[in-house]
């Protein structure tokens, strides 16, 4: 049933909640049924069940709902190079296509609601597991006797390559920098929410709870404000407590 004009389903209320954007957009009058169909971008990474009450409920007030978590950091984000991963419905994705194509120059329509946040979770997951491979991969080559840099050519030249190696590793870790702009905090959250998604799914994941552990900051050492690039940086010995566990 639509809603009364300036009121939102009881329904969409209570998804509504807990969402940064729901209290002053509602308070602008901005979801009102007065204010015509609106499309909310949703660009955090969340749970895909979350995106999906989302959609419903805002369909009951005549809006459209995308989850649309992006990859690229701060500086995809400067320059409108991001890549973006959809989930909704193709009338919406077609209607916030000119916003969506402002900031991203990748766009991705995975799938209904929910499934934006599935491939990023999917893909997040990846990436914290790439970073532990990878230092582990270059403390062998050190203790070996091969440089990391050395390591690190023959491994992007070759199958063992990955964004982790290719990007990261000569951008924000070898350099010592470690200021990609993505906290250690946000990548334990994405792990723990890809393990939680594997859970309510009945997916075993024994890599990714061994990956979760070795992030964990009794692990680590790291907080959760530290820059996620600390954890692939080969001078430092982050994986041993756990090696002895």
């Amino acid at each position: 049933m639509a809603a009364r004009p300036g009121t939102a389903p009881r329904s969409a209320r209570r998804a509504w909640r807990g969402r940064p954007w729901a209290r002053p957009a509602r308070g602008a009058g901005l979801l009102g049924a007065e204010a015509g169909s609106r499309v909310i971008i949703d660009t955090s990474t969340s749970e895909a069940e979350v995106s999906r009450k989302l959609a419903a409920a805002l369909a009951e007030a005549g809006h459209g709902f995308l989850d649309a978590p992006v990859s690229g950091g701060p500086s995809g984000a400067a320059s409108g190079q991001l890549s973006v991963m959809l989930g909704g419905d193709e009338k919406w994705v077609a209607a916030a296509m000119p916003a969506l194509e402002a900031m991203a120059s990748k766009i991705l329509h995975v799938g209904p609601s929910g499934a934006g946040n599935v491939a990023k979770l999917v893909n997040n997951m990846l990436v914290a597991s790439h970073m532990v491979t990878t230092l582990e991969a270059l403390r062998l080559a050190e203790a070996a006797g091969v440089g990391a840099e050395d390591a690190l050519r023959v491994i992007n030249s070759a199958t063992g390559r990955s964004a982790i190696s290719e990007i990261h590793y000569p951008n924000w870790v070898l350099p010592r920098s470690f200021d990609s702009g993505f906290s250690t905090g946000l990548m334990r959250k994405d792990v723990r929410l890809a393990r939680e998604l594997a859970q309510s799914v009945g997916c075993a994941m024994p890599v990714a709870d061994l990956v979760a552990d070795l992030w964990a900051e009794e692990n680590s050492g790291l907080k959760d404000g530290d820059d996620f690039m600390h954890m692939g940086d080969p001078a430092v010995d982050r994986l041993s407590q756990k090696e002895k566990m």
